[in-house]
């Protein structure tokens, strides 16, 4: 999953779900009238999918995997969302 939010506050204010990304999920990007680009950071849960170029095949690299339990919450049937969550020094926290 890549949370977008605001870098001031922590604030996530849009998601893009899944597990594994590739360089093109990886490069969109969340446009806010209220919120200059710059201030707009990603958060990833999960892998991103890369390839090797060298080696011609495709690698995984890792993402805050210890915060892959919230990412389950948000997968699950309970009413937990992102956007109960901001983004405090690099983690999760719930407001």
């Amino acid at each position: 999953m890549i949370l977008f939010y605001q870098k001031k506050t922590g604030k996530i204010f849009a998601t893009m779900d899944g597990r594994v990304h590739d360089e093109k999920q990886l490069n969109c990007f969340i446009v806010d009238d209220q919120i200059d680009k710059e201030e707009i950071g990603k958060y990833i849960i999960g892998w991103i999918q890369k390839y090797n170029e060298k080696e011609k095949e495709t690698d995984k690299i890792g993402y805050n995997l210890d915060q892959f339990k919230i990412l389950e919450k948000f997968e699950d049937i309970t009413p937990e969302s992102p956007l109960d969550y901001k983004i405090i020094n690099g983690k999760l926290q719930k407001c």
